[in-house]
Formats: C-alpha cells, sequence, structure tokens
C-alpha cells in the first residue's frame, strides 16, 4: 500500500500533508539521485574561476531540489540565465556614481587611495568635508602642493567603512620617507 493510499487527514490547520508528504518524498529522491552533485569539490578554491562556478552549480542544485524540480544541466543552465537576468536588472537599476575627478592626473599622488575612494564611492568633495577642509585644499594636499599632515592622514583613512592599511592607502609617501631614511643612514 502506497504512503499517498493512506488514510489521514488531508488538510489539518490550512496545511496540506499530502502535498507536504509528496514534496518530501520528491525531494528525497532528488537529494539521493544526485548526492553526488550536492557535494562541493573542496580541492577548488572560490578564488578561481572553476571554483566558484563548482560553488554555485552546487547552491544551484540544492535550490532546485528544494523547488521539486531535478537538477539537469539543461535546469541547472536556465536557472542559471534566470539568475544572470535578475542580477542584470539590479545592476541596472543602481548604476554607482564615479568619483569626480577635479585634479589633473599628472599631479594625482596616492593612486591607490583614489583607486579606493572609487571602489567605495566616496567623491572627493565627501572627503574634503570629512576632513573638514576645502575640496581646493584637499586637492593641494593630494598633489602633493600643500603638507599632508598625519592628522589629515588619520581622518582619511576613517573615511573608508572598510579598514583599510595607512601604508597601501599612502604607498607613495611611505616608498618616499623610506628612501629618505636610506639616503640619511649612507
Amino acid at each position: 500500500m502506497s504512503i499517498f493510499a493512506m488514510k489521514f487527514p488531508r488538510k489539518i490547520m490550512g496545511v496540506n500533508f499530502s502535498r507536504n508528504i509528496k514534496e518530501w518524498f520528491i525531494k528525497n529522491r532528488l537529494r539521493k539521485k544526485y548526492a553526488a552533485q550536492l557535494v562541493r569539490n573542496k580541492e577548488l578554491s572560490i578564488h578561481t574561476s572553476e571554483g566558484w562556478n563548482d560553488l554555485a552549480r552546487v547552491n544551484h542544485s540544492k535550490h532546485l531540489i528544494d523547488q521539486c524540480i531535478e537538477p539537469t544541466e539543461e535546469t541547472l543552465q536556465k536557472y542559471q540565465e534566470e539568475v544572470n537576468a535578475m542580477v542584470n536588472e539590479m545592476i541596472g537599476k543602481h548604476q554607482p556614481e564615479p568619483v569626480p575627478m577635479f585634479f589633473s592626473r599628472s599631479t594625482m599622488l596616492y593612486k591607490n587611495l583614489w583607486a579606493e575612494m572609487y571602489r567605495q564611492n566616496i567623491s572627493a568633495d565627501k572627503m574634503a568635508q570629512a576632513i573638514g577642509i576645502s575640496i581646493e585644499s584637499l586637492g593641494k594636499k593630494l598633489s602633493g602642493k600643500a603638507t599632508l599632515y598625519v592628522g589629515d592622514i588619520v581622518k582619511i583613512k576613517n573615511v573608508f567603512p572598510k579598514p583599510l592599511d595607512i601604508n597601501y592607502l599612502f604607498a607613495e609617501m611611505v616608498e618616499q620617507v623610506e628612501a629618505e631614511l636610506i639616503e640619511q643612514a649612507r
């Protein structure tokens, strides 16, 4: 006698148990059938494209099984196309604003600082406001025309939401100080 033919209340408190049991059996059957596909290859790092694709395949397979869909190559491909379409739609709705460049690139120092400002969507105007100086003063300090004090460097570092190393942000200054110290030691 099949479990589905057994006599038991079909609905209790609004929950359709016969449907839930059928789904459970389908999911269980799919999990057993695709058990090898649901295990991530531990030798692959997610920092490689193969490792990232392996992780995505495993997660997509788990999601499809939860939807009672068999994770064949065809369904995985369709699911990936749907995910890509949703991501592209979200990206289209939110385009990050580029950081306006007020200073010429030829006089610009601290390229890592500017790159992080661009990556984290921090404008030069916002940076100047956080430090408490005008944007013109910021331009002079970051181009080397005015003195950049340690207090300014700490304030600049604290503007970023993610903690960044001062040696990274101001690599050119660190290299210049190291060269001067080596020269003085000779």
